[in-house]
């Protein structure tokens, strides 16, 4: 009973850290993306993600809770939050399934101050949903394995395939599970029937997806051969502390991992068939989707901690059993969670005090109080246009639904906002300005406007600093420095407002 008090209080504290500071930061490129399918009709959505890699199941979810509670950036981010309680109380039945209840109590624990799941509770996007049925999967799976396969499979079935429909690596974990079935030797025609049903309930999601690679393997072709680019083991290194947590979790893990396979080499520690095949369980969930990263980005740039969210449980429900197999004083154990619990916890507070995606709320705010009714603005890298309009000119982003992300620009372009076609960060005077659907219909006029002739009438020009050191912010300041004289207007953490005179 006090265990299940503990794991009340676990659901709470998750769920506080979940919505904490939600609104502090504004939406980022993808969370627009999110926004904006999600209000489109069924149509337009699936026409949209068809040019996108992505599957449609979370923005017709995303579109029915705005239908529901409102389109705004909070209640799509309270939608994401939503599953926070849903993961912790998976994580502690899957834990408790497979090892025992206090191994199920401290993986929910690790799971609720995950570093990298309360950000992903915090934004516009897939992942936190993506976790969950995939966690779900994995704990559907193992009552089919243990207990009742006949009860469970249309619940591993579903879990499965609304994953799959949410987020393609989600084909991942069926990757892990198979893996792991091979590796016990429990391959069984039921099993194969298993794959087949998910198979076929998942063709539609696997045309699209053939649709949209074809479209996309292309562009990605000139990226092959980049494993071994300079800087890209540091990025493996970045990403995979903040999948575990931080660099002390995951130096604990592979520290507490080597005790348990020499003291299993010198036989000084037993382990029952059960506790080994849940061991090696985990340990699939956990490494081979981070083995896989590592080895696709030859192809494709998928050594990203947001791609990885779905191996968190697995990463708390290893750590959690490692720490009370290895040390065995109930007392030791508790202080050792609570040493790698302290140690996330600098990383929880950077989270909360520190701005993550560009600042676009305040700049709209600064822009609606300083600029004129007819004053021209230019924003260069243009590729966060959205972002912007949602904060400045909430009219055109938010469009009747049968219209597309060509409607922005044109609403924007008849609004004076403007954003110059991207050229590798060169900004010259017979660069194209992309007007939208009105550059369409005509070709006289300031229809297809040049950035020379553009700058000429610009007021405002604001730059996204992606770094310190990102060369655009020289490039773009010196062109418009041949035109007009710049002003540094207003200095924001990852955004640079510039005054045209």
């Amino acid at each position: 009973m006090r265990l299940r008090w503990a794991l009340l209080g676990i659901i709470m504290l998750g769920t506080f850290l979940s919505v904490s500071n939600i609104s502090s930061d504004s939406m980022w490129l993808d969370e627009g993306q999110s926004v904006f399918y999600a209000t489109r009709s069924f149509t337009n959505l699936i026409g949209h993600v068809l040019h996108e890699l992505q599957q449609p199941g979370y923005f017709i979810l995303l579109r029915g809770w705005f239908s529901v509670f409102g389109v705004s950036d909070l209640s799509g981010k309270l939608l994401s939050a939503a599953f926070c309680p849903i993961i912790i109380i998976l994580t502690y039945l899957l834990g408790k399934e497979l090892f025992s209840e206090k191994v199920g109590i401290s993986a929910a624990f690790f799971t609720a101050i995950s570093p990298l799941l309360i950000e992903q509770y915090q934004q516009v996007r897939d992942y936190s949903l993506f976790a969950a049925l995939c966690l779900a999967s994995f704990y559907f799976m193992v009552l089919m394995m243990k207990t009742d396969y006949k009860k469970y499979r249309w619940h591993h079935a579903v879990c499965t395939t609304c994953a799959l429909y949410t987020h393609d690596l989600a084909t991942w974990s069926i990757i892990c599970q198979n893996a792991w079935v091979i590796w016990r030797k429990r391959f069984s025609r039921k099993w194969l029937l298993q794959q087949v049903m998910v198979g076929f309930l998942f063709i539609p999601g696997a045309i699209l997806f053939a649709i949209q690679f074809l479209t996309f393997y292309p562009r990605q072709t000139e990226a092959m051969g980049k494993l071994f680019h300079e800087g890209f083991w540091s990025t493996v290194w970045a990403n995979i502390t903040q999948v575990f947590g931080n660099a002390i979790m995951l130096v604990s893990v592979f520290i507490l991992l080597a005790t348990i396979i020499v003291l299993r080499i010198r036989k000084k520690m037993n382990m029952e068939r059960k506790e080994e095949e849940s061991l090696q369980l985990v340990l699939t969930w956990v490494f081979v989707p981070l083995i896989l990263a590592i080895c696709l980005s030859v192809i494709w740039a998928l050594i990203h901690k947001r791609y990885l969210v779905f191996i968190v449980p697995g990463i708390s429900i290893l750590a959690s059993y490692l720490i009370f197999k290895v040390f065995t004083k109930r007392n030791i154990a508790i202080t050792a969670i609570f040493i790698l619990a302290v140690s996330m916890a600098f990383s929880i507070a950077d989270r909360f005090t520190q701005h993550w995606t560009p600042e676009w709320e305040e700049v709209a705010q600064f822009m609606h109080e300083n600029a004129g009714p007819n004053d021209t603005i230019i924003i260069y890298p243009g590729w966060e246009y959205a972002i912007f309009t949602y904060y400045m000119t909430p009219a055109c982003f938010l469009l009747p639904p049968e219209q597309g992300f060509p409607d922005i620009t044109t609403c924007n372009f008849r609004n004076n906002i403007f954003f110059p076609d991207w050229d590798e960060g060169r900004l010259w005077d017979d660069l194209r300005i992309d007007s939208g659907r009105d550059g369409l219909r005509t070709n006289s006029g300031e229809r297809f406007l040049t950035l020379g002739e553009l700058a000429e009438k610009a007021d405002w020009l604001i730059l996204i600093k992606y770094s310190d050191d990102y060369p655009i912010l020289d490039n773009a300041t010196s062109y418009f420095k041949t035109k007009k004289d710049v002003t540094e207007a207003r200095k924001f953490t990852s955004l640079i407002v510039y005054k045209l005179t």
